[in-house]
């Protein structure tokens, strides 16, 4: 939804904004960067139905609780997490939508690795050198912090919706299986 915003209430440390890196720009003397699962991020735009890789939450090894202003479908990949909307339990490598007012909490993962929390309408932070990834080491971007607020719009939020699914459950499970080449 054009105009929402996520609230930060609650996050761990080491939670950033990801999306796919710089490439490309070794020479400029900066690493790609990006997301450390790359897969996950592949498996949210399938999830949502979406043209292009969105800027997610990178949750590592713990997450927080992100209060939505507008409803949205949210895509949960990458390590298995455990979540919840409300008070409702949500399954993990699936997309959920949500309303306004509603708040998911993201417990600590399940096993290793980097959990993502991608919603529908892109994340709306500054673009430098053609990303939104956070690189730390190079002073781009910032951890996510108790009190931000992402707003959230872009052309793809005309289009945000839950993706049909057969189950009729109300949750698109990805199913497929990648051969590790994009």
């Amino acid at each position: 939804m054009q105009g929402a915003l996520i609230h930060i209430d609650r996050i761990a440390p080491g939670v950033t904004v990801q999306d796919l890196g710089r490439p490309n720009i070794m020479g400029l003397g900066l690493s790609h960067g990006g997301a450390a699962d790359r897969i996950a991020l592949y498996e949210a735009t399938a999830l949502l139905g979406v043209s292009r890789v969105l800027p997610a939450f990178e949750c590592m090894g713990v997450g927080g609780t992100f209060r939505f202003t507008g409803p949205m479908v949210i895509a949960l990949t990458g390590t298995k997490m455990r979540a919840k909307l409300g008070e409702r339990s949500l399954t993990w490598g699936a997309c959920h939508p949500v309303s306004k007012g509603d708040v998911l909490t993201i417990a600590p993962l399940q096993s290793g690795g980097y959990g993502y929390v991608t919603p529908s309408c892109p994340i709306q932070t500054p673009l430098i050198y053609n990303s939104q990834a956070a690189h730390l080491t190079a002073g781009i971007g910032n951890m996510v912090q108790v009190g931000d607020c992402f707003p959230l719009g872009g052309p793809l939020c005309d289009d945000a919706r839950a993706p049909s699914n057969q189950d009729g459950s109300g949750i698109t499970k990805l199913n497929a299986k990648f051969n590790g080449r994009y």
